[in-house]
């Protein structure tokens, strides 16, 4: 699978995940999908750092500052669930949920927007197919060692 359309898959997994939070079912409470969210959430940047920003980082035609606004916003989400991961019990617990929520958008909105577009035009077919499954490899490597 493409690594742009394996982007779009998780970027709704997530979606999905925090529509969860917002809604959780009488048998799924909220610090559970948060912990579901938190667990997909960090699975996916250390995926996205490891191989797809280390691989953008390499082509010629990418503009270096369109890497460097996703680390940044890799960062702040990680400090944002390190503060929810913190609260969790606490009556801060949801208002820092939504914080980790805005940001999760407001990053798949610039990945979607601009990331993709400039994977496209940096990368070659069958690169993009590469480090697709990389990238689904890494992610059953990540998920096994986490069991």
């Amino acid at each position: 699978m493409k690594v742009t359309v394996l982007l779009q898959k998780d970027h709704e997994m997530v979606r999905s995940l925090l529509d969860q939070f917002r809604k959780p079912t009488l048998d799924k409470g909220k610090n559970s999908a948060f912990e579901e969210v938190h667990r997909e959430l960090l699975t996916r940047l250390q995926i996205e750092e490891d191989l797809l920003y280390r691989e953008l980082s390499r082509a010629v035609a990418v503009d270096a500052t369109i890497g460097d606004k996703a680390q940044a916003q890799h960062d702040e989400i990680k400090r944002l669930l390190d503060e929810a991961s913190e609260s969790e019990g606490s009556k801060s617990f949801e208002a820092r949920i939504m914080s980790v929520i805005r940001k999760v958008d407001e990053h798949f909105d610039f990945e979607e927007d601009v990331l993709l577009e400039q994977i496209r035009q940096s990368l070659p077919e069958y690169r993009l197919e590469e480090l697709g499954l990389e990238m689904e490899d890494r992610r059953r490597f990540l998920r096994l060692s986490a069991a």
